[in-house]
């Protein structure tokens, strides 16, 4: 027995194995990874008889071994044919050469176990046991050889033509199997009588290893199942080394069953944990077609923010004209007009005042998205606010039969740190749709200062709000039922933009309602300054940063 031979058969078949295993835990395989398997497979059976051919204890037992190995090296002389016409896209062009080179490794095959392929045993330096070789064995060598070289330069011709990535594959390719290749010839000087002992033996790893690195074209296996597969393996060796290498059984079914249990709860482990691995595989994909949509959505969302801002601008000016000159209308600083038509003009004025409304909140929302929602700070009277919107608001409110009562309960208010123009936005947009909701009762507005804490509540006896609608209250473009059926106008932007504002102040806002029917009431709460209130000019983005 050859130490090296042992341990570099060892390695050879250890190594196919794990990578015709990694081949086949890929989710999908091509007929060049269906090759590369069969094509391991083929040098794992040399390797495996190659093992047991150099454990051998008798003439007879080397013999078997001997034929059995060459099994394999028929078949990788067979598929690595196949493999590399298969890789350079050759296999239909050169498809009768394929045929008739598979006919031929089949006959080899046909005489392996026969006198005419191995004739015997015999003893040459460092070996007791070494294969004779017979008349069909010469032919083999020789169109052996004739492949190999053939399959080579075909490599070499085929990475003269590629360029890019598949031209470094062939590269390492050619590099890998020319070692490989010339490593496994050291195998059979010693057939002829010349003293070159098999030290290239080992080499066959390379051979594989540089088809696995063709066919896996730069992409990782993971480590955990090719860790699996290991571990299996040598579970399923040590229990080959075990059955075999020990004294005679008496039972010839022992070994075959502990093997055979040992594979199949080894490829159980394998299937577990190739699941395991392909789930997580699966989710790191999701995850990251998620991001991608997340990123795309943002960019329609920018887009969205931005085409708001330039459709409102341009729909703004128009709507103020036709306001305007509408206005003048109504006042007669065009002539009198009769009462039919002032009617009409009354809801031109309406409607234009609508719209021009709905543009401002468009507006607002573009510059709040975006970050560009200017603030100018400064001291701003609550109290002085509240009776100017309501002063403006007090007949919508009496048109329509409510009552609109402003409750300072404290009598006092100090100044607070906001917006003037935003402050105001808030108010109007609140006490006007209060009014715009309720159809009986009426608004009460209150002013409430607690310590550093000063609250505005619109309290209005009107339509409420179901409780299964209240979460979605402050969301974007959201509109109830009960509000559709009240009127069709409206964004549903208004309270959204209140509770953005707000926050920009520092403040909070908060709505309470018993369910439909029984009015709501929205409260907002702002800290009353310690240090004298300075003017300063910031955007809602750098608000958002602090």
């Amino acid at each position: 027995m050859h130490l090296y031979a042992v341990i570099s058969s060892l390695v050879n078949f250890v190594t196919a194995i794990i990578l015709c295993l990694a081949i086949l835990s890929k989710d999908k395989r091509t007929k060049l990874d269906l090759l590369f398997i069969v094509l391991g497979l083929s040098l794992a059976v040399w390797s495996f008889g190659y093992f047991f051919w150099q454990i051998a204890d008798s003439a007879s037992e080397a013999l078997f071994w001997s034929r059995f190995l060459m099994a394999g090296a028929i078949g990788i002389g067979i598929f690595y044919l196949n493999f590399i016409f298969e890789l350079l896209g050759e296999a239909r062009p050169r498809r009768a050469l394929l045929i008739f080179s598979d006919v031929l490794f089949a006959l080899f095959l046909f005489f392996d176990f026969t006198k005419y392929f191995i004739s015997g045993i015999k003893a040459v330096p460092g070996f007791a046991f070494w294969p004779a070789p017979g008349p069909v064995f010469n032919v083999f060598i020789f169109a052996w050889v004739v492949y190999m070289c053939y399959t080579t330069w075909m490599l070499y011709l085929g990475y003269k033509k590629s360029d890019g990535v598949f031209k470094l594959q062939i590269k390492y390719v050619l590099a890998g199997c020319t070692i490989g290749v010339a490593g496994g010839l050291t195998n059979y000087f010693l057939w002829y009588g010349i003293n070159i002992p098999p030290w290239g033996n080992i080499l066959a790893s390379v051979f594989i290893a540089s088809i696995f690195y063709s066919i896996i074209k730069y992409k990782f296996f993971n480590v955990k199942v090719i860790g699996t597969e290991i571990f299996v393996l040598a579970l399923i060796v040590n229990s080959v080394w075990q059955a075999f290498s020990g004294p005679a059984l008496q039972n010839i079914y022992v070994p075959f069953i502990s093997i055979s249990l040992t594979m199949l709860v080894g490829g159980l482990l394998i299937k577990s944990v190739l699941g395991e691995v392909r789930a997580r595989e699966q989710l790191q994909v999701l995850s990251a077609r998620l991001e991608d949509a997340n990123k795309q959505l943002k960019q329609l969302d920018k887009a969205k923010s931005e085409f708001l801002s330039v459709a409102s601008h341009q729909l703004r000016t128009p709507m103020t004209a036709i306001k305007g000159y509408v206005s003048m209308l109504l006042e007669g600083d065009f002539g009198e007009i009769p009462e039919t038509q002032k009617a009409q003009l009354h809801i031109v004025y309406e409607s234009a005042e609508r719209q021009l409304q709905l543009v401002a909140d468009l507006l607002d929302l573009s510059r709040i998205e975006s970050g560009r929602m200017e603030f100018a700070f400064g001291p701003v009277n609550l109290c002085k606010l509240v009776e100017n919107v309501l002063g403006e608001l007090t007949a919508k409110a009496k048109l329509k039969g409510l009552y609109l009562y402003f409750d300072n309960v404290n009598r006092f208010c100090p100044d607070i740190r906001a917006d003037m123009e935003k402050l105001m936005e808030v108010v109007t947009n609140l006490v006007d749709n209060a009014i715009k909701y309720t159809k009986q009762g009426g608004v009460t507005v209150r002013l409430l200062q607690d310590g550093q804490e000063i609250q505005l509540s619109v309290e209005d006896t009107g339509i409420g709000i179901a409780k299964e609608d209240q979460p979605k209250i402050f969301e974007k473009f959201f509109r109830t039922d009960a509000a559709n059926e009240v009127t069709r106008e409206g964004t549903g932007l208004g309270v959204y933009v209140v509770k953005k504002i707000v926050e920009a102040h520092g403040g909070k806002v908060w709505f309470t309602s018993q369910g439909l029917g029984k009015g709501t009431k929205f409260v907002v709460s702002f800290l009353v300054p310690k240090l004298p209130i300075k003017e300063e000019k910031v955007n809602i983005a750098s608000l958002e940063a602090l």
